[in-house]
């Protein structure tokens, strides 16, 4: 069968070794035709009828055709097992086949109850969301009342209230600015002396001009005085001066500084920087003392009009008829009385204008303490606003103060019958402890003593 080439291999060893592998050249075209006609009959289906001549090739290369028919007996083991493994190969996918017909049915059923079922999952979702909802909302709600309460400490208690004064106001302020190189006189430039004339005559003029209006003021308050005022002219130029009196202290008043210490301690608007409580009993005899002087000054004030409209009544009935003659004995008399009624007048100013100073003071102390009164309320309410939302105890909203300190009491008395309750279970602990303590010290020392 085999034979060997013409020109032999320079190797004889190979030769050798490859002589029982290597055909002739018919050989190898008989072999080539075989298996190109076993081919061409596989092509043309099982039908052909040359599948029988080339049965042997079959068992040899056994393709899905073949596993599905008996294999022949002579065939060794490794076929055999192969020829078993291409039919449970074939098995497996008619199976495979099966399975996929029967799960592409189930998913038909499937995707026909599921859009039966497809409102009934949305109705879910539905709900679903809006608790989620609802949940953050309460969630939000809860953030800001927190965020409400961490502003209002940040404004109570600021972060800056322990830096020092100075870098404060160079905060708010900014740096202090560099002095000029040169005064400011000569940045501006020198003045000649045709300026400093034209100065000193414009102070000349100013001054001639207050000079001639004082002098023409007082020849009217001479020629006023020359005549004789009556009673009722002197008590309304006393009121006119009382109320020049009253207007001029109160503008004083309004022209002191804010940081005075009057209106630190009265100020109705502007409260005390460090919150110091307010002595409310000495406010109070402060208040009744003004009070009374004020009550005195008035009586005495009265008592003075009483006498100054008898003096009035006496000298019309002395002379009923107004004379153009010069002033007689009655008239000298009652300008002797008139005068002395304007010096005890005169006498009360002092006391007048303490009168309405006190008075002033009193008012701004009583504005001074609503407004603390009204904020108190205000933060009385808040915490209670924010107690309500806070706590669980009582509905929310509830700003009763009855109700708050009995549901306190009543509070206080649970919590303080819990603590009991646990000191007395701690107690009875203890004390199972040392005993469990005292026999283990009786054990040891009976086994010490054992041994």
């Amino acid at each position: 069968m085999a034979a060997a080439f013409p020109t032999p291999c320079p190797v004889p060893d190979v030769d050798r070794a490859l002589l029982g592998y290597i055909n002739s050249r018919q050989e190898t075209l008989r072999i080539r035709a075989a298996l190109s006609k076993y081919l061409l009959s596989a092509a043309n289906g099982p039908n052909s009828g040359n599948i029988k001549s080339y049965q042997h090739l079959d068992h040899q290369c056994p393709n899905q055709d073949t596993a599905k028919r008996n294999p022949p007996s002579h065939l060794n083991h490794t076929r055999i097992d192969y020829h078993h493994a291409l039919e449970d190969l074939a098995r497996a996918r008619t199976r495979h086949k099966e399975l996929q017909a029967a799960l592409e049915d189930l998913w038909t059923s499937h995707l026909a109850e599921a859009s039966a079922q497809t409102h009934a999952e949305y109705d879910v979702d539905v709900t679903r969301s809006y608790v989620s909802l609802l949940q953050q909302r309460r969630r939000c709600l809860e953030l800001q009342v927190i965020q409400e309460s961490v502003e209002k400490l940040m404004n109570a208690y600021p972060a800056d209230s322990h830096k020092d004064p100075r870098t404060l106001v160079k905060q708010a302020i900014g740096e202090q600015p560099d002095l000029p190189v040169e005064r400011l006189e000569l940045l501006s430039g020198p003045e000649g002396d045709q300026t400093w004339v034209f100065k000193l005559k414009k102070e000349v003029l100013d001054a001639r001009a207050k000079m001639d209006r004082a002098n023409t003021a007082r020849i009217v308050a001479q020629q006023e005085k020359e005549g004789s005022p009556s009673l009722s002219h002197q008590v309304y130029a006393l009121g006119h001066a009382r109320d020049d009196m009253v207007a001029w202290v109160e503008e004083e008043l309004s022209k002191l500084n804010e940081e005075s210490e009057f209106l630190e301690d009265a100020s109705p608007v502007k409260r005390p920087a460090n919150h110091i409580v307010p002595d409310i009993h000495s406010s109070e005899d402060h208040i009744r003392q003004g009070y009374e002087g004020y009550t005195a000054s008035r009586s005495r004030l009265l008592d003075v009009h009483e006498a100054s409209s008898r003096i009035g009544t006496a000298s019309s009935s002395l002379l009923p008829e107004p004379l153009a003659d010069p002033p007689s004995a009655a008239q000298a008399l009652l300008g002797t009385q008139s005068s002395k009624f304007i010096v005890d007048i005169i006498c009360q100013l002092p006391q007048l204008t303490q009168m309405s100073n006190s008075e002033r003071s009193i008012l701004q102390q009583a504005v001074y303490l609503k407004a603390l009164l009204s904020s108190a309320d205000e933060e009385l309410t808040e915490a209670l606003s924010r107690l309500s939302e806070e706590s669980r105890l009582l509905p929310s909203g509830s700003k009763n103060l009855l109700e708050w300190g009995a549901i306190a009491c009543e509070a206080e008395k649970a919590v303080r019958g819990f603590a009991n309750e646990e000191r007395r279970q701690g107690h009875q602990e203890a004390s199972s402890v040392a005993a469990m303590l005292d026999l283990c010290s009786l054990q040891s020392e009976v086994l010490a003593f054992a041994k």
